[in-house]
């Protein structure tokens, strides 16, 4: 038999541009992030690495684009903007977001969630999703369409996301091929 525990998921978005005071604040309060999961603003540094594994701590970071040249670099900059919504979306709600954006809690039927980069959601899906980045985690999706990458999901696929709606899965668009694995 499996052994599960339900846990609602609360963060802390970290800047950690001056590394420094990055590092006071983890130390100094790591008791108290053990339970959180930590979303730094941008890559976080080598010493930052080595502290959040030292003292166990989970974080995460946006997933940016690959640079090839430098008019792709610009676009990058532009879009890389991380949002993180830790309330419920309403119904009636309507969120739009130019970059990657995390949804801690649920969001309720006749909401209506847009992201021009990856989108990220922790609790339950009853409205309406359109993402447009590389990627997209949910752990399932009620009643309403989903929009990835400009593609509309057929019931088949929503299916495959609403098999098991207690495990977060990934959807990750390869091409013209969509895939959609669970994360455990």
């Amino acid at each position: 038999m499996v052994k599960v525990k339900q846990k609602t998921i609360r963060a802390f978005e970290i800047d950690n541009t001056n590394l420094q005071e990055c590092v006071e604040f983890l130390v100094k309060n790591s008791v108290l992030l053990k339970d959180y999961l930590i979303i730094f603003t941008s890559t976080p540094q080598e010493e930052i690495q080595a502290l959040t594994q030292e003292l166990n701590l989970t974080y995460f970071v946006p997933n940016y684009s690959f640079k090839q040249n430098s008019h792709q670099v610009e676009n990058v900059a532009e879009k890389s903007q991380l949002r993180v919504i830790s309330k419920p979306t309403r119904s009636g709600e309507e969120v739009e977001h130019d970059g990657d954006l995390i949804i801690c809690e649920n969001i309720h039927n006749g909401a209506k969630i847009y992201a021009s980069g990856n989108l990220v959601i922790f609790g339950k899906c009853e409205g309406r999703i359109e993402c447009g980045g590389k990627y997209l985690i949910l752990k399932s999706i009620v009643g309403n369409p989903l929009i990835f990458a400009g593609q509309i999901f057929s019931d088949s696929m929503l299916n495959m996301i609403n098999a098991n709606q207690d495990i977060l899965k990934l959807v990750v668009r390869n091409g013209d091929c969509i895939t959609i694995k669970e994360l455990k």
